[in-house]
């Protein structure tokens, strides 16, 4: 009986957990990691730390990954921190994913926000698994 009462119970423990951790949830908490090491990149000025996100096949209205990398660097220049919230991910298939959310660049007490993607931006709004691992690639058009 003790037997049975410990395999329902690890059985029950196992199930429980599955429902948290289903491969789509993984998937989210990897993308809404990559939000959270940008910030903390952004905040240590650490360009190639944000840099380290991005695939080298990037391409977002016609910027490649060396252009992302200079708009990366006038943002660092240009305000102290970045905020991202009200994050949401929608997988669109083929190992690729759009994430939703508010940006704000702070230069001191002056914030600049806007919603993700716009027309305007949008350049770290859309991923890919590449090697394993959820990656910037922008959009893919030319513009």
């Amino acid at each position: 009986m003790k037997n049975i009462a410990f395999f329902l119970i690890c059985f029950l423990l196992i199930v429980s957990c599955s429902k948290f951790s289903s491969p789509q949830d993984i998937d989210t908490n990897n993308i809404l990691m990559i939000f959270d090491n940008i910030k903390i990149a952004f905040a240590e000025n650490d360009l190639e730390g944000i840099m380290q996100y991005y695939s080298n096949a990037f391409l977002h209205n016609g910027n490649n990954f060396d252009d992302e990398k200079t708009l990366w660097e006038i943002r660092l220049i240009n305000f102290t921190s970045i905020e991202f919230s009200d994050i949401s991910i929608d997988f669109t298939g083929n190992n690729s994913a759009i994430a939703h959310f508010e940006m704000t660049l702070k230069y001191y007490e002056e914030e600049f926000s806007w919603e993700e993607p716009s027309s305007e931006n949008g350049d770290i709004s859309y991923f890919q698994i590449e090697d394993g691992k959820w990656l910037l690639v922008g959009n893919q058009q030319e513009r």
